[in-house]
């Protein structure tokens, strides 16, 4: 996210608060996953760039059309770098650049005379004569002017961090910018000033790759003290020529904290109550009751990426059950088969709030109920949330 010359500009798309951005906390988590993903997809883009470049300089393409070239694509809001990017908040888009002080001197006027006339294809031109140009930086170096410093290092932090929904984030972003004044520092003015469109693109997916590690451990840092909680409830109807009967099952209280880690992966065990309740039970023409049960669910939940998987992976003893017909003999209670049997697994997106719906009646276990002349209904929903800590 620099600007030299004709301006190369990085995006990044966050909220315009009156103030200067808080704490980054559990809260922002998916606040802070936007940003992790418009920074991932920047460092992509700027690394395809980097490579198309180079194969157009390899072809012998004019290094200022491709400078040239490569700016307009930075700019393009359609097609460009930023296209598509998604806001963090209800916010406008801004830019934060990078603006070296030998740049800003150079469009004010006070560095000049470095270039030279020379006759190409029958016209006078102006270019750049390095002896020139490296006379320049050397007696500003003799003076102790930092040509690669910022041009005003204040209004970059300042729009870093009131461009962003938390202080990290904003922290990230002039540690991005910074990563360009460190490059210019290691090549000196000149040779950075004068980059190739190729470089320019690679230096912008260098400091992209450490704004990522520095956003996925703001990630890992924001769940800290924070518990994943599971629950589900499945409604089921059975049906046949001499039987019907509703089942619900629930899951509740199954949480667990989530540990320290990098914001990459984590995972965690958790405990709850699994109950079962029956009603509507017909059998033989008798209404009948059939006693419910409660018992120990056990469950996994791995995190990884934007994605997040619950297992289910063992349950405590069920407890007997009895069921009541009047006019026929008294037995044992059966609940069936529910959805969560040991082994069931599913993925859903990882966020502070994650929702799963299926049609029981499309599911396995209503085409083996199907195959003995059963129809089974009915409805599955699960939620996997993200507890924040109670603020300090």
């Amino acid at each position: 996210m620099q600007r030299l010359g004709a301006p190369i500009i990085g995006l990044m798309l966050a909220a315009m608060p009156a103030s200067a951005a808080p704490d980054c906390v559990c809260e922002q988590f998916e606040a802070l996953q936007q940003e992790l993903d418009n920074a991932v997809m920047l460092r992509d883009r700027h690394k395809a760039k980097a490579e198309e470049m180079e194969r157009r300089e390899r072809a012998g393409e004019s290094p200022s059309r491709l400078r040239e070239d490569y700016s307009t694509w930075e700019k393009d809001p359609r097609s460009g770098a930023g296209a598509g990017l998604v806001a963090t908040t209800q916010s406008r888009q801004s830019a934060i650049s990078y603006v070296p002080r030998g740049a800003r001197l150079i469009e004010n006027g006070t560095i000049s005379g470095w270039s030279r006339t020379v006759q190409r294809d029958g016209y006078e031109v102006s270019e750049v004569d390095p002896a020139k140009a490296h006379a320049i930086e050397k007696s500003h170096a003799q003076t102790g002017e930092d040509l690669c410093d910022f041009a005003d290092a204040a209004a970059v932090e300042k729009s870093a961090q009131e461009t962003s929904p938390c202080k990290g984030v904003g922290d990230l972003l002039v540690g991005h910018e910074n990563s360009h004044r460190d490059t210019c520092r290691r090549m000196g003015f000149i040779a950075f000033y004068f980059r190739s469109a190729s470089e320019l693109a690679r230096d912008e997916v260098k400091a992209y790759d450490a704004q990522i590690q520095g956003l996925k451990a703001l990630l890992g840092k924001a769940l800290d003290g924070a518990e994943a909680q599971f629950e589900d409830d499945t409604h089921m109807q059975w049906s046949a020529s001499m039987f019907s009967a509703t089942y619900d099952f629930k899951t509740r209280q199954a949480k667990g904290a989530i540990p320290k880690h990098d914001g990459d992966s984590w995972s965690v065990k958790l405990k709850g109550v699994h109950s079962a309740a029956g009603s509507n039970i017909r059998a033989y023409g008798s209404h009948c009751t059939v006693s419910g049960y409660t018992r120990d669910v056990f469950l996994s939940v791995a995190a990884r990426g934007k994605d997040v998987t619950v297992t289910f992976d063992r349950f405590g003893a069920t407890p007997p059950t009895r069921s009541s017909c009047p006019g026929l003999p008294a037995r044992g209670g059966s609940f069936g088969t529910g959805p969560e049997e040991v082994g069931k697994s599913f993925t859903v997106p990882l966020a502070r709030e994650s929702r799963r719906e299926e049609d029981v009646g499309k599911g396995e276990v209503a085409k083996l109920a199907a195959a003995n002349g059963v129809k089974l209904t009915g409805s599955y929903r699960a939620k996997l949330s993200i507890i924040c800590p109670p603020a300090k």
